[in-house]
């Protein structure tokens, strides 16, 4: 009888991972194991070299925040905390500034007659006059009271006209009775769509010149004008102002009753009295296109 064999135990062989290591895990593994120094010295020096380009990059932050770019910065600071409100503007929507006065000037216009003329300017875009009261005092008198209106942005000439004196007048100061003030919005822009009056030719003749020299020594003033927009108006007047270089020689205001749309008039008056040859003419119209009573209408 035959003996029956056992059959021998196989030794497992060893590895790290618990399977059996490829050719070219080996590999990998030795060469790691045998350059295990110079990648350690490769790491450092990559840490080394980020080091070194972040301090870089903070010092010259920091050189730049406060050396180099410090008024810029500055700069940036202030309009970070700065008053946005443009405070200027806010004063004038709750509150029109106060009318200014230029020039007051007094003219001899005949035998014991004077014309008296102020300058005024309205600063605001937003406020308007319908009415304003003034007078004008000089030598410890006065004139009567007159009334006039101020559009926004204005340069306004307030006139008397003809006052009669045996005294003579040299000066004059303007004095303002009463105002009344009104908001308007979009001025500007009612303005340019309503109001559009265009001087033509505006000419001084001499008393040679004007026709009526064989009568009597009369000078003229003659001008044109078109009113170029679609509106038919009332009550223009005519602010007529005559220069000689920078010397006011002569005003007067000239009132027109009636003009219509696309109307050209031709408007002529004479200079009874002496004055200076000028050689500048200035002709201002004036007419409240705020006020709906200034409108004509358009007739059938």
């Amino acid at each position: 009888m035959k003996e029956e064999k056992q059959p021998q135990a196989v030794q497992p062989q060893f590895s790290p991972t618990g399977e059996k290591l490829t050719a070219d895990q080996i590999k990998i593994g030795y060469w790691f194991v045998t350059n295990k120094l110079l990648i350690r010295r490769i790491s450092i020096l990559a840490l080394v070299t980020f080091n070194i380009l972040l301090f870089v990059y903070i010092f010259y932050g920091l050189l730049s925040y406060f050396v180099i770019n410090r008024n810029a910065a500055n700069e940036i600071n202030l309009q970070v905390t700065s008053e946005r409100l443009n405070y200027s503007y806010m004063n004038e929507i709750s509150h029109p500034l106060p009318l200014s006065i230029v020039n007051v000037h007094v003219l001899k216009n005949g035998d014991n007659k004077y014309d008296f003329m102020a300058e005024i300017n309205n600063e605001n875009s937003t406020w308007y006059s319908p009415s304003l009261t003034y007078h004008f005092e000089y030598e410890d008198q006065k004139t009567d009271t007159l009334s006039t209106h101020v559009l926004p942005l204005q340069q306004k000439f307030v006139m008397k006209l003809g006052l009669e004196s045996a005294d003579r007048i040299s000066d004059a100061i303007l004095v303002i009775d009463d105002i009344q003030w009104q908001k308007q919005a979009n001025f500007e822009q009612i303005r340019d769509e309503v109001f559009h009056y265009n001087i033509i030719e505006p000419t001084y003749l001499s008393s040679t010149k004007s026709g009526l020299s064989d009568v009597l020594k009369v000078s003229s003033v003659e001008f044109l004008v078109k009113n170029e927009s679609a509106y038919n108006f009332w009550n223009t007047d005519f602010q007529v102002l005559l220069y000689r270089g920078n010397k006011l020689v002569y005003i007067n205001e000239i009132p027109v009753r009636t003009i219509n749309s696309e109307e050209t008039k031709d408007i002529k008056f004479n200079i009874f009295e002496k004055i200076d040859r000028p050689d500048k003419v200035y002709v201002f119209p004036d007419v409240d296109y705020l006020n709906p009573d200034s409108f004509k209408g358009f007739e059938g």
